[in-house]
């Protein structure tokens, strides 16, 4: 089972053993937040990528789902902030974002 599925369906567990790296990445992505966003001025394919892009760039977010309009970003709020990624992306592309 990859890794993302099993922290989807347990990630409220905290109970785990800290012995393999496999452990320890899990541990981290439990300490992740979720931004789900709606961005007006999306309206292509190439809209989402630029979008998809900009995210992955950031240190510490990664794209968990993303269509016209709307994107759900993971990050580590350690290394970046809601606000860090909302600019980026209006600064590149989108007209505004709502969070």
């Amino acid at each position: 089972m990859k890794t993302e599925n099993y922290i989807k369906q347990w990630r409220n567990c905290i109970t785990v053993s800290l012995d393999t790296a496999s452990n320890f990445a899990f541990i981290k992505l439990l300490i992740m937040k979720t931004l789900d966003l709606k961005i007006n001025g999306m309206g292509s394919a190439h809209c989402v990528g630029v979008v998809k892009n900009i995210v992955n760039k950031q240190d510490g977010a990664t794209i968990e789902n993303i269509e016209i309009g709307k994107a759900q970003v993971n990050y580590d709020p350690d290394k970046v902030s809601p606000q860090t990624i909302v600019q980026k992306i209006e600064k590149s592309c989108a007209k505004h974002i709502l969070l």
